[in-house]
């Protein structure tokens, strides 16, 4: 935090009984006093939905999704724009 690192946690959705700790460790790092943390630091959390996840963290976040193609004809346009000759 510090140094302005950038911290990537995946799967978060893997590990409910770290949410509690999670939520209380951003609330820190949400807190007045941002005196500890470069303004440059920034957390990254991926995860699947899940109903243990806190929404108190979704709420405070920046929320990326990515939702794959619906239908045959979208999915196999998808497939063969991805390949590289």
């Amino acid at each position: 935090m510090e140094d302005g690192k950038w911290v990537v946690l995946e799967n978060c959705h893997l590990a409910p009984s770290f949410m509690p700790e999670l939520e209380r460790l951003l609330e820190v790092l949400n807190s007045d006093d941002q005196s500890c943390c470069n303004p440059n630091f920034r957390i990254f959390l991926t995860l699947m939905p899940s109903e243990v996840f806190p929404p108190s963290i979704l709420m405070k976040g920046i929320k990326m999704t990515f939702e794959p193609p619906k239908g045959l004809k979208n999915n196999l346009l998808r497939t063969f724009a991805g390949i590289n000759s």
